[in-house]
């Protein structure tokens, strides 16, 4: 008989009646044993795989395009044609991709495909004979995208202005055997670096400024002008430039505020002005230059509290003339002054530039024996300074004081002087001193009385605008 228990559900058993609970434990025991297992749940036999399942599994597969999904096709479904046939393109895609990341010259990409691939040659032919010919591909690929390689590290030192990192790259590059190739991009190279070099410090003098062009690459800039840093072809067009790189840094790095004279103007020293050195422009020179020394000053700029002239050549381009930059002046020490407005304040007993006679257009070193006080009109007296063939009864002159000049003739102004009796084309090489001043006659350089000397008015020097 079965117990009623045993058709009590287990949820219902604490509410059976509170009596029972006094029951012996054996009588309880007793009737859970007799109560009979349940029935088993029957279990369906799986569905066999068929091709239709493999098709539909392969058609899943081919929207995705993805080989993982074809080869997951072949696991479940290998001796089925759709199942193999799933293979066959998880390894197409496998070396299609290979190709392309060849093509991009992401090599190693494109051997991980590969490797991937590897396995499924075993014991397909087909695929084996597609694998190998990938393969000869992609290796095939190393020497361009070793090239390919190159050329992406040298434009990045280039954008960067690190050139030594890119000249060496190209140097070092050991993959490529064509080494005609190499010598093309080494070529091009050059050329875009003395463009760089060209634009970059044109584009420091139109900004006055070093570090405003150059900002936070420095160093690179440095390196990239350093000769020793630079490979030895490169020596010759950096030596052309090395003083044009120096008046730069010198104008708009060491000195405040440099500008450019452009055109140059020409300076006479005042005074005794001490030049101070380009590579120390805050320390004063030892050296004195004398009174009345000419000189072109091309820039200027503040050392401390004081503005300096850099003295350099008038000639030129604008590069050359920064290049040409020797010393730095004081420009207190210095005045704009031609020979017209040299004249000193108290005439009397000055010596001067005066014409040889009334009216006349030549020159030649006088003294002023009369001259009315400042400030008072009147006639001014000179007497040309003697030659030395004419000790006495020299003629006096009567001029106006417009007519007199300061007796300043700056190297390079074109005289004549007397030699040997007669008349000689010349130059001066040195600023006068109290009685002679050195010519250059026929190339060769010699002292002549100061006496001896005239100059025509068209050449002494002009003020400058």
């Amino acid at each position: 008989m079965r117990s009623p228990i045993c058709d009590t559900p287990v949820a219902q058993m604490p509410r059976i009646r509170f009596a029972l609970l006094f029951a012996s434990a054996a009588f309880f025991a007793s009737a859970l044993v007799g109560c009979p297992a349940d029935e088993p749940i029957p279990v369906q036999a799986p569905k066999p795989a068929s091709e239709e399942e493999a098709r539909a599994a392969l058609d899943k597969a081919k929207k995705s395009g993805d080989a993982d999904a074809f080869f997951e096709v072949n696991r479940k479904f290998p001796n089925f044609p759709s199942g193999k046939k799933a293979m066959h393109l998880g390894v197409r895609k496998l070396l299609e991709d290979a190709l392309d990341a060849a093509e991009k010259c992401d090599l190693p990409k494109a051997k991980g495909m590969l490797a991937r691939a590897a396995p499924y040659t075993n014991d397909d032919p087909e695929v084996d004979a597609a694998y190998d010919e990938t393969k000869t591909r992609v290796e095939s690929e190393n020497e361009r995208c070793a090239l390919y390689k190159l050329d992406d590290d040298v434009k990045r030192a280039e954008q960067a202005w690190d050139f030594p990192r890119a000249f060496h790259r190209i140097a070092d590059e050991g993959e490529v055997s064509d080494h005609k190739l190499l010598a093309k991009r080494r070529n091009d190279l050059t050329a875009r670096y003395l463009k760089w070099l060209d634009d970059t410090l044109m584009m420091i003098v139109k900004k006055r400024s070093v570090s405003g062009v150059v900002e936070d690459r420095r160093d690179e800039f440095d390196d990239s002008t350093d000769l020793s840093k630079m490979p030895p072809e490169l020596a010759s067009e950096l030596q052309k430039r090395a003083d044009s790189i120096a008046g730069i840094l010198l104008v708009f790095d060491k000195l405040e505020g440099g500008q450019l004279l452009d055109p140059p103007l020409r300076f006479w020293t005042f005074g005794k002005a001490r030049p101070r050195r380009t590579d120390t422009p805050g320390i004063v020179g030892s050296n004195e230059m004398a009174n009345g020394i000419s000189f072109y000053g091309v820039a200027k700029g503040k050392s401390g509290d004081v503005m300096l002239l850099a003295g350099g050549s008038n000639e030129g381009t604008l590069m050359q003339r920064l290049g040409s930059i020797k010393a730095l002046v004081p420009e207190v020490d210095t005045k704009t002054y031609d020979t017209n407005t040299a004249l000193p304040d108290q005439l009397q007993g000055a010596r001067v530039l005066a014409p040889i006679a009334a009216n006349s257009e030549i020159y030649t070193p006088s003294t002023v024996i009369v001259a009315p006080p400042p400030g008072i009109a009147g006639t001014i007296v000179v007497v040309p300074v003697s030659s030395t063939l004419k000790k006495s009864n020299t003629p006096k002159v009567n001029v106006k004081k417009e007519a007199l000049r300061g007796l300043l003739l700056p190297p390079g102004t074109p005289v004549q002087v007397l030699v040997a009796g007669a008349w000689k084309k010349a130059e001066v090489a040195d600023a006068p001193e109290e009685d002679r001043v050195l010519v250059r006659v026929n190339g060769f350089e010699s002292y002549v009385s100061i006496g001896d000397v005239r100059v025509s008015k068209k050449d002494l020097p002009k003020p400058q605008e």
